[in-house]
């Protein structure tokens, strides 16, 4: 499975960026699943679990994060929000 660019972004810093598999996002629509070559969009986020497969390692990071936006690309997603903190 090819890899994709992501990174999670606060007002304060970069709180994590790897490549990653797949991606699992709280839409504002509902959950949502990011692969390399999606379709691109831009899509609010509600506050909730953000699940992220890292290539590199095969693990799976969870964050919990606030409101926001994803902007999604077919090589990469970003998502805003005003904070994200690593679930254990």
């Amino acid at each position: 499975m090819r890899s994709f660019a992501f990174q999670i972004i606060t007002p304060e810093a970069v709180v994590f960026e790897a490549d990653c598999k797949e991606i699992n996002l709280p839409g504002i629509d509902g959950r949502f699943g990011v692969l390399a070559g999606h379709m691109n969009f831009v899509s609010l986020l509600i506050p909730g679990t953000v699940v992220a497969e890292v290539a590199e390692s095969g693990k799976f990071i969870k964050f919990e994060i606030t409101d926001g936006f994803a902007d999604v690309t077919s090589e990469r997603c970003v998502i805003l929000v005003e904070s994200a903190k690593v679930q254990d």
